[in-house]
């Protein structure tokens, strides 16, 4: 992970080539039952979608990752907006949850499927967005370790004005990361699950990468004017999009840069699977006498 942020590393200082993590092939099979809890309705969008965040949820992504319910509030909407803008969505109701367990995986997020279904405040919640803690935990701190070696060698430190605003800007950075894994799984909710049609058309590479580049679609605009750290943090969330940026474009370091190639190539993505999409759903030719 912090694929962008040890990629810049690299290039100042010594340091090791990222690798970045495959979304284990068993992610999209994992289920789980949750047996007592509380939870909040986060946000509700009637005849679209209902989000329940359990309370250890809302506590954990405030602490480890500094994004207040507040925060999170907006995204949901935002994401289901796009997907719909861009012809992606499955026009089904959705239901889910969002929480946290305290189980180490080789990703930090995924989507799972609750089984059997629960019901809350008398809606079917048959998915949720779960986050494994000890990784993200793990993950936050080698962040943490890589923004303050880039500060230091950026000569962020020294005075009282200029450690404020780091601190500012390490902050926004992790926050940058994980609401836009966060909006990644969001995706999958809406628009790309690998349960649906789309799965077959597109195949689970070019939905990784169908997925991450609607993110980019919807928060570029959120992110074009931010500290080049900031949109390495955000980048760091894309990690289907990072992965083929570094193999296309393997010479790009700077973030600002990676962002505006990243962006471009996000747009040619989305235009390629919505010709797949609509050529899938074609009426096939009569075979010909």
């Amino acid at each position: 992970m912090n694929a962008i942020l040890k990629k810049i590393r690299n290039v100042i200082g010594a340091g090791t080539e990222p690798q970045l993590p495959q979304r284990a092939a068993a992610a999209v099979e994992n289920t789980w039952v949750m047996m007592e809890f509380t939870y909040d309705e986060l946000v509700s969008n009637p005849g679209d979608f209902t989000l329940f965040i359990t309370g250890d949820a809302a506590s954990a992504m405030k602490e480890v990752a500094g994004l207040e319910i507040e925060k999170l509030k907006p995204i949901p909407g935002r994401i289901l907006a796009k997907c719909k803008e861009l012809g992606f969505w499955h026009k089904e109701p959705t239901d889910f949850l969002f929480n946290v367990q305290n189980v180490s995986r080789e990703v930090c997020w995924t989507v799972t499927r609750i089984v059997p279904p629960m019901i809350l405040s008398g809606k079917t919640v048959a998915k949720s967005v779960t986050v494994f803690l000890p990784t993200i935990r793990e993950e936050v701190s080698e962040m943490k370790r890589n923004i303050l070696w880039v500060g230091h060698v950026k000569g962020w430190f020294g005075s009282d004005s200029k450690e404020r605003q780091f601190s500012k800007i390490s902050a926004a950075t992790i926050r940058a990361k994980y609401k836009t894994i966060f909006a990644h799984e969001l995706v999958h909710i809406f628009a790309t699950d690998e349960y649906k049609p789309i799965m077959k058309v597109l195949g689970l590479d070019l939905l990784e990468l169908l997925t991450d580049s609607i993110v980019m679609a919807t928060y570029y605009g959120d992110y074009k004017g931010s500290d080049s750290l900031v949109k390495a943090g955000f980048m760091d969330g894309l990690g289907y999009m990072v992965k083929l940026m570094n193999g296309e474009r393997p010479k790009v370091t700077d973030p600002a840069q990676m962002f505006e190639l990243a962006y471009q190539r996000a747009k040619r993505i989305i235009t390629e699977c919505q010709e797949l999409v609509a050529a899938a759903a074609m009426p096939q030719d009569p075979p010909s006498v």
